[in-house]
């Protein structure tokens, strides 16, 4: 026999994950207002969605990679879970003022915040943020990232970084593409 409690647990669980990708224009009574969000963040908006690949590191050892994409705060921000190697980390994208604010929640321990380098319509690159206090003789980080996307097929991306790990930088090159 089926226990009614448990099936109504499951069935809700596989209801939570289409909730967290559905946005809406108000929030109960109150009109959430349109969002210039600017270029920087447009390009980032390329990358909605689910991506699966590997990740080679410095070392050379490559491991697996996956990550989704996708809006929340009314579209303001976008929101990624990133797992490398089973080592789940997040990061968000938002604007600040017409600026592309990028914040990573670091398995090494950091939460390292970066500005827009460089953007085109194909490569978006972030560098950690002047107002950030890490040093690499004293703090493990994500210093830069950059998202190229393929010119033949949209749905691969090559994401490069580079990380400072017990004061060395290590740089990092991920091959990613879009499954859903």
């Amino acid at each position: 026999m089926i226990n009614t409690m448990k099936l109504v647990l499951f069935i809700a669980g596989l209801s939570f994950p289409f909730a967290c990708y559905s946005q809406s224009n108000s929030l109960g009574t109150v009109a959430l207002p349109d969002v210039d969000t600017g270029d920087a963040f447009n390009q980032v908006k390329k990358m909605l969605g689910t991506w699966k690949g590997e990740l080679t590191q410095a070392s050379g050892n490559v491991v697996e990679q996956y990550s989704e994409f996708y809006l929340v705060s009314g579209g303001n921000t976008i929101y990624e879970r990133i797992i490398e190697d089973g080592v789940e980390m997040h990061t968000t994208y938002t604007n600040v003022d017409g600026e592309l604010l990028v914040r990573h929640y670091c398995a090494l321990g950091t939460q390292p915040e970066f500005e827009v380098e460089s953007s085109t319509d194909k490569k978006l690159s972030v560098k950690l943020a002047s107002t950030v206090d890490y040093h690499p003789d004293h703090n493990s980080f994500v210093n830069s990232m950059a998202w190229t996307i393929d010119d033949e097929n949209s749905d691969k991306v090559i994401v490069d970084s580079s990380v400072y790990v017990n004061g060395e930088l290590q740089v990092q090159q991920a091959v990613i593409e879009r499954i859903h």
